[in-house]
């Protein structure tokens, strides 16, 4: 394993001297979009792609830039005061509450303080730029109870069961780390079932047991002893997004911000001009649904557009540990409003530890008033997926669409590295608008070009339209059917 890179992606932070610039990092995709398919690699080219993302990592990591808004800069750190006015440092608000609850105007920014933590939610504002100030690591919103300070772990009549002792009042806990990663509780439903270390259950209306022992309190098995003595640091995710973009927002930028925890990271329909740069979405979802049917399942992770949106750009960002998707715009409702999303983009961003890295659909018919017009998955870094947390392997996909039309116009996927996934690399499903599946359509999936697909020789590979195919020498044969403009890199892994 890397030194620069911890169990499950996030490093200590440890600045290099040097960062690669934005122009070099594409540069060296470039040169890997335009190298010789290969039928095997050798620990060499896997040093370069490792020194690759670690310079991502680094980039995206360690960046500083700074904002210039056009109005009033309000900051915000662990040390403020919320009854003071917010407009120097040392006169900066105190908690997240405090922004949330303040009327701002349109080219105002809130700066938050580097190295600075708060546990509870952000919710984003029309017009607003949300980044940080001051010097260290990047602040962090972790939407998560302190499992060492927020209540204690009491010792239940149950073998090696502890209880947080503590009623929740979230719909549901998708999550229990601890160490900030070094390890993640195994979910469990039943208290018969929860018998190993490590392993949790939240008692409310997901689990198995009998009403009676709905507590809502969560559950862990730690034979080690009380969890807050065993761990320097335990973190119990909170439902709810981290970051909140209310429908209908615009003209907001978000950068140099990390995120931790929660059911996602923001989702939000209807939305104009959003651009988020340089952040962290880390440890993300997990959350259990009820559907119907009464079965249970789990989701969650990601963030993007529900519904619809105008302009939207995920840029240099890093993606890791989600339980579902890193990124999504997808609509699945059934009314009479179009839902057109239109120039979203994820570009330059490193994706690890997902079960998907982009995941899109668009179930409504009628193509003219309900489409993706514009999308745009460009120059990412995709690896490990179906790895992690979410560790559903089977249904892992880098670019994953359900059955729906999903008609895409000036689509296109470029230049992006999908390197090894746990199951496969592509699934995508277009048929024709107002057509039946038994009437595929590839005219109207997104065009692919200079891409890179490492692995293993005959391995499931792709789905096209509810065929799969195998990763092979003809491989790029099954590509052409998503319109291929320029032959794609295979590098066949040992």
């Amino acid at each position: 394993m890397n030194k620069r890179e911890s169990k499950y992606g996030i490093s200590e932070y440890n600045p290099p001297k040097t960062l690669m610039t934005a122009a070099e990092y594409r540069t060296r995709m470039d040169e890997l979009a335009n190298m010789p398919s290969k039928t095997s690699v050798g620990n060499e080219f896997y040093d370069k792609l490792e020194n690759l993302r670690n310079d991502l990592y680094d980039m995206i990591t360690y960046n500083t830039d700074e904002v210039s808004p056009e109005g009033n800069v309000y900051y915000i750190s662990n040390v403020g005061d919320d009854n003071a006015d917010g407009k120097s440092p040392n006169t900066a608000w105190r908690t997240l509450e405090k922004v949330n609850s303040v009327n701002l105007a349109g080219g105002d920014a809130v700066l938050l303080r580097r190295g600075d933590m708060w546990r509870e939610n952000l919710i984003l504002k029309s017009g607003v730029t949300f980044s940080a100030y001051g010097v260290g690591p990047k602040p962090q919103i972790r939407l998560a109870y302190d499992g060492k300070n927020d209540a204690k772990w009491l010792k239940t009549d149950m073998e090696n069961i502890w209880v947080f002792d503590k009623v929740l009042d979230d719909k549901d806990i998708g999550l229990v780390l601890f160490n900030n990663g070094e390890f993640y509780a195994e979910r469990k439903y039943t208290f018969a079932t929860l018998t190993e270390d490590f392993s949790y259950m939240f008692c409310n209306e997901f689990c198995f047991e009998e009403e009676n022992v709905w507590d809502n309190k969560v559950y862990v098995y730690c034979s080690k002893g009380n969890p807050a003595d065993v761990f320097e640091q335990v973190d119990i995710s909170r439902h709810g997004s981290t970051i909140q973009l209310p429908g209908l927002s615009h003209d907001i930028l978000v950068k140099n911000i990390e995120t931790f925890f929660g059911q996602d990271y923001f989702f939000a329909g209807s939305t104009k001009n959003i651009r988020i740069e340089y952040c962290t979405f880390a440890w993300a979802g997990g959350t259990a649904l009820k559907r119907s049917t009464g079965e249970r399942v789990r989701f969650g992770g990601g963030g993007g557009c529900w519904h619809s949106c105008d302009g939207m750009i995920m840029d240099h960002c890093y993606f890791t540990q989600h339980f579902d998707t890193a990124v999504t715009p997808q609509y699945n409702w059934h009314e009479e409003k179009p839902a057109i999303f239109k120039d979203y983009r994820v570009q330059d961003c490193l994706i690890e530890y997902t079960e998907y890295s982009f995941e899109y659909f668009n179930s409504q018919s009628n193509h003219d008033d309900n489409c993706f017009d514009g999308l745009y998955f460009g120059y990412n870094f995709c690896r490990l997926g179906g790895k992690g947390f979410g560790d559903k392997k089977s249904g892992s996909r880098y670019i994953k669409s359900w059955r729906h039309e999903n008609v895409c116009y000036n689509s296109l996927f470029e230049n992006n590295i999908f390197d090894r996934a746990e199951s496969l690399s592509i699934e995508v499903i277009s048929h024709a608008p107002g057509k039946s599946f038994d009437e595929v359509s590839y005219d109207y999936l997104p065009k692919m070009r200079k891409n890179i697909y490492i692995e293993p020789k005959d391995k499931d590979f792709a789905n096209i339209n509810c065929i799969t195919y195998k990763y092979n020498e003809a491989s790029f044969i099954t590509l052409q059917k998503l319109g291929i403009e320029d032959d794609p890199v295979y590098l066949f892994a040992e």
